[in-house]
């Protein structure tokens, strides 16, 4: 049987262990919370996109004939120098 010290030890243990246990899932609910505010900004972001896209798509519908088939290239960076880069890489990739 265990003695007193034993069983001290034991339940300062399992206190140590609650804490630890809270603290995680103080910083769980933090990081859960985070990604929810990311989503739901993400989500708009998307709308957004998937509405400037489709209106592209149908202008290039009406000027488009049916017996000529175009390609259409959309290019989309966070920097307008980015955009600048792919678009020379591609031109020379299409002229070629």
């Amino acid at each position: 049987m265990a003695n007193l010290k034993d069983i001290s030890r034991q339940i300062k243990s399992v206190k140590n262990t609650q804490k630890t246990t809270k603290a995680m899932k103080l910083v769980s609910s933090a990081k859960l919370r985070r990604t929810q505010q990311l989503s739901e900004q993400a989500k708009s972001y998307a709308l957004k996109i998937n509405n400037i896209l489709s209106e592209i798509a149908t202008r290039i519908s009406k000027v488009q004939d049916e017996d000529n088939l175009n390609r259409a290239f959309v290019e989309a960076s966070k920097s307008e120098a980015n955009c600048a880069k792919a678009s020379s890489s591609l031109n020379k990739l299409l002229v070629h």
